[in-house]
């Protein structure tokens, strides 16, 4: 399964959808996550933790067009 995390776009808001726990899980059962570039930096998880192991960094927003949902 294709799993998506974008970055939160309100202002002042630094919540995150998934941890770097929960995107670890879900890579090591076989998902394929993808992880907006700086999704977690309000919440104080870098790319680079997140990053390790498994899911791609990218930005997303071509991820979510209209066209791919």
């Amino acid at each position: 399964m294709k799993i998506g995390c974008p970055k939160e776009i309100k202002p002042q808001e630094f919540r995150v959808g998934l941890t770097p726990a929960a995107v670890f899980e879900l890579a090591r059962n076989g998902h394929s996550v993808l992880v907006e570039t700086n999704a977690g930096v309000g919440a104080g998880f870098s790319d680079r933790i997140t990053s390790t192991p498994g899911p791609r960094l990218q930005r997303l927003h071509r991820r979510f067009s209209p066209q791919a949902i």
